[in-house]
């Protein structure tokens, strides 16, 4: 301090924001049209706002499971088994620890969402930054001690503040893919 007796720092802070954000809207894009998961091995899958789980909300709602788990059948003795692919084309934005790998995809054709899937034993190449085409397959389901989940995210501007929202799965789905839940018996979207 004696060198510099009158030292200091003057900050600028930018007001824009930083990244890709959309206008907050309850218009949601359906453009995934391959499922992240390998559906013939998953017996059911839990609702949008369900109990199920931990708290997983948004910037929007509070105390609220908003996303989607997906257990395996019970005759797959061996989750590993379970493939995992991207359900769009994009690039891996994260990879984080989390009883395997939480890897999220930011989508090529909208920026602005981003799907994140739990619990991957990621595959060797998939790494931080790499691109990914929908259907490729990034891996397996990590283990038997953890049922699989996704949540999808969009990064939102409401009132000029940018907001994170959480969206179901399954009103980002095209009806092509969404054919193959109501193969399954699922009769709409919401349930």
């Amino acid at each position: 301090s004696r060198q510099y007796p009158k030292l200091f720092f003057r900050m600028r802070v930018s007001e824009a924001t930083i990244g890709t954000w959309v206008p907050y809207s309850e218009d949601i894009h359906q453009f995934v049209d391959h499922d992240y998961i390998d559906l013939d091995k998953i017996e059911y899958v839990s609702k949008f706002r369900s109990g199920s789980g931990h708290d997983y909300s948004d910037d929007y709602e509070s105390c609220r499971s908003m996303k989607h788990y997906y257990h395996p059948h019970s005759s797959i003795t061996d989750w590993t088994s379970v493939n995992i692919y991207s359900p769009v084309d994009g690039k891996i934005v994260d990879l984080s620890v989390s009883n395997g790998t939480r890897v999220t995809i930011q989508s090529s054709l909208n920026p602005a969402y981003q799907f994140i899937i739990f619990h991957v034993a990621i595959l060797p190449g998939i790494i931080k930054g790499r691109e990914v085409t929908a259907g490729e397959h990034i891996g397996n389901h990590a283990n038997n001690s953890t049922i699989s989940d996704i949540a999808v995210r969009i990064f939102t501007l409401n009132d000029g503040m940018p907001k994170k929202q959480l969206v179901s799965y399954f009103d980002v789905m095209t009806d092509r893919l969404f054919s193959d839940y109501q193969a399954r018996g699922l009769l709409n979207r919401e349930d």
